[in-house]
């Protein structure tokens, strides 16, 4: 076979991977997605609002919003999809009107080498068109899309601050409310592996300090002996100022 008739066969097959994707049928899908993800906020800060959580009060005015501008962009959405998959469409129309007629000579390899180089700029083309429509669409919602995951995190973080707040060892005061927990290690003793690590809590009443960990095991993997207790609590009113440290 020719280095032309190779030529040939791999841009034919490439016409026929983009036959797919001037359909930009990735965007219906992801807006599909974005729909879901939109919808699902409110559902979400019920849920953790039912788990007891009561800060970040202004999620709600976010989330709704949120959903308001999604609603007022959706509907305009298909119709710029069509219009850009339209366009691909006729440039695609072209490149196979392009490969009808390299696809004639293919008996004669110097003749189908001359028809190569348009065939291979116009895929080319059409590959850049894909990108720019799909790009062209995506920013249009991109800052929604940035909103919905940066709130979707704040959710996952929040379910992680309730899961060690319902797994504590300690019983909580009368009323009390976690605002955010973190992985800590309190340096008792200043010898390291030594020092209990563990969960530190901030709420509206107190910091408390609870070790959590396995310690003793064989390698660092094996056996040992799970240690869970409040090491420490203070009163939010008796800390006078907080000192960071970069590690």
């Amino acid at each position: 076979m020719s280095e032309a008739r190779e030529q040939f066969d791999g841009l034919r097959a490439k016409f026929e991977e983009l036959l797919d994707q001037i359909k930009l049928s990735e965007l219906a899908d992801h807006i599909r997605d974005m729909t879901e993800q939109t919808g699902g906020l409110s559902e979400e800060i019920a849920k953790i609002r039912s788990r007891g959580y009561a800060f970040a009060s202004s999620l709600e005015t976010k989330i709704g919003g949120l959903n308001q501008q999604w609603a007022e962009l959706r509907p305009r959405l298909p119709q710029l999809i069509s219009t850009e998959a339209n366009r691909l469409r006729e440039e695609a129309d072209k490149l196979k009107d392009k490969l009808e007629n390299a696809g004639k000579m293919l008996a004669n390899p110097g003749a189908l080498q001359k028809f190569i180089p348009d065939v291979e700029q116009a895929v080319s083309d059409i590959e850049r068109g894909i990108e720019s429509a799909v790009s062209k669409v995506q920013e249009l919602y991109a800052g929604i899309q940035e909103e919905v995951e940066e709130i979707a995190a704040k959710f996952q973080d929040i379910n992680w601050y309730l899961d060690q707040q319902d797994e504590a060892s300690f019983a909580w005061q009368p009323a009390e409310k976690v605002y955010m927990a973190t992985k800590a290690e309190w340096v008792a003793t200043g010898k390291g592996k030594d020092d209990p690590d563990g969960i530190l809590y901030l709420t509206d009443q107190r910091l408390v300090f609870e070790q959590k960990e396995t310690t003793g095991k064989t390698l660092g993997l094996f056996g040992g002996k799970k240690m869970q207790e409040m090491e420490w609590g203070v009163a939010l009113s008796l800390i006078t100022s907080v000192k960071t440290e970069n590690k």
